[in-house]
């Protein structure tokens, strides 16, 4: 999976779900950390993304 994250086709994984947004907004059950660049942060229950075109990439794991 790691392979496929950074030849870009993770996408073409068959429980991979693509989906082209410009605004998401996460809630979560409680607050905890959230990896930033790189950077663990303590962010709340809520998160809201805002994406420019082609600026960023989400990768929000498939629950089972």
């Amino acid at each position: 999976m790691g392979l496929r994250l950074f030849n870009k086709s993770i996408d073409k994984m068959s429980f991979v779900k693509s989906y082209i947004v410009y605004e998401i907004v996460i809630v979560r059950e409680i607050e905890d950390m959230v990896n930033i660049d790189g950077e663990l942060v303590m962010m709340g229950k809520e998160l809201r993304i805002k994406n420019q075109y082609k600026l960023i990439k989400v990768i929000v794991p498939n629950e089972q």
